[in-house]
């Protein structure tokens, strides 16, 4: 990057957005294995919930336990945990994982393996990567659930023991738009630079109009929201960038800059941008996008708020 302020803002292009489908309802994946014993259970999040969180026991050969613990649109807030399915106690031999679910990160699909009365092996998938517990088993059979485009697995349902599980099926739903806030903001002669959503528009929902702002804008300041797609580097450069060359160090650009919209605050000191999320695609679901205000006050220094890494959803 170089000393000039206007610089920082290279890198304009037009989003290519296509129709939004409808949003759909829970959609129950009926459960693979053993169907007669056992207890039924049927674990789902709530309607305005996530799971952020997979705890996972198992010993060498068979899945012992599931369980989620859920969050809402801030990601790094938990709701509370679900009733834990299969083993509820220790037990020597059996082992807990857990599967962190970050922006973005959510189950996207899961594969069982069934022998016999029982479940012996679950594979879990995120958009990045996978995770196996339990074992294969010579003779068992395999069942994949793979939730819709734009849609994430939300709950579990089937049979289960006290110490394993009998069968296993999902339930999918449209992916909730959730965020997560990370860095600082500048200090202005009227308070912090914070991002903020207005009213009830918490996430980048598709088919919507989210309002975004940040508070605490000197008046007559020039300002942006910026829109990037990483936060490690830009035009080579690692984030974050900080603006100690442009006159001020307490700041810094956490977040690529590939798309920008300029504007001024309101009488009120805030500066608003209303998201006009309407006709994007459904390909865009799932995907990370940061968002960060810089504002150029009338003294010309820069200062920049705190950045928002969000995850595009359909609900």
């Amino acid at each position: 990057m170089t000393n000039s302020p206007l610089r920082l803002l290279a890198g304009l292009f037009g989003l290519c957005l296509a129709a939004a489908p409808s949003l759909a309802q829970d959609t129950v994946l009926p459960p693979f294995g053993n169907l007669s014993g056992g207890t039924i259970y049927d674990v789902r999040a709530a309607a305005s919930a996530q799971p952020m969180r997979l705890i996972v026991k198992h010993d060498p050969v068979l899945l012992r336990g599931l369980q989620l613990e859920w969050c809402g649109r801030d990601m790094t807030t938990s709701t509370g945990l679900s009733t834990q399915l299969g083993l509820t106690y220790f037990q020597q031999g059996v082992t807990t994982d857990v599967v962190e679910l970050a922006p973005g990160e959510h189950i996207r699909r899961v594969d069982v393996w069934a022998i016999a009365s029982l479940v012996n092996m679950v594979r879990i998938y995120t958009p990045t990567t996978s995770y196996d517990f339990g074992a294969r088993a010579t003779g068992d059979a395999r069942h994949n659930f793979i939730a819709p485009a734009g849609e994430q697995v939300v709950g579990f349902v089937g049979n289960a023991a006290s110490t394993y599980l009998l069968s296993l099926g999902v339930v999918t739903r449209p992916l909730l738009a959730s965020d997560q806030r990370f860095g600082s903001g500048c200090t202005t002669a009227f308070g912090p630079l914070s991002l903020r959503w207005r009213h009830a528009w918490m996430g980048m929902t598709i088919g919507q109009t989210p309002i975004v702002e940040c508070p605490n804008v000197p008046l007559a300041s020039v300002c942006w929201y910026l829109y990037g797609f990483s936060n490690t580097s830009y035009l080579g450069v690692p984030l974050p960038y900080n603006l100690a060359p442009h006159g001020s160090p307490s700041c810094n650009v956490y977040q690529s800059i590939d798309f920008t919209v300029l504007g001024a605050p309101d009488a009120s000191r805030v500066w608003a941008h209303t998201i006009d999320a309407t006709s994007w695609s459904v390909d865009f679901v799932g995907m990370n996008l940061y968002l960060q205000a810089m504002i150029l006050n009338p003294n010309g220094v820069l200062k920049t708020s705190d950045s928002l890494q969000t995850v595009i959803g359909l609900l």
